[in-house]
């Protein structure tokens, strides 16, 4: 497998996670407002906390992928 192959699967890869992370936040966010009214203060932190460990992880994910579009710039 050529190193262009190898960074274009890479960049799927990356992308396919990008989409199961997003997917999360927004049953978790959607879970949060459906149930605002019956849930405890906790759940309400904790899954807070959770959107926040996503939406950076989104970040991250986000960067690597400019990251290997930028490489596949220089192949």
């Amino acid at each position: 497998m050529s190193q262009l192959n190898k960074v274009k699967e890479s960049i799927n890869l990356l992308k396919y996670w990008l989409g199961i992370i997003i997917a999360t936040a927004l049953a978790v966010a959607a879970w949060v407002f459906d149930n605002l009214n019956k849930i405890e203060d906790w759940k309400i932190v904790s899954a807070s906390l959770v959107l926040a460990a996503l939406f950076i992880s989104v970040y991250f994910i986000n960067k690597r992928i400019i990251a290997r579009i930028d490489e596949l710039e220089l192949l």
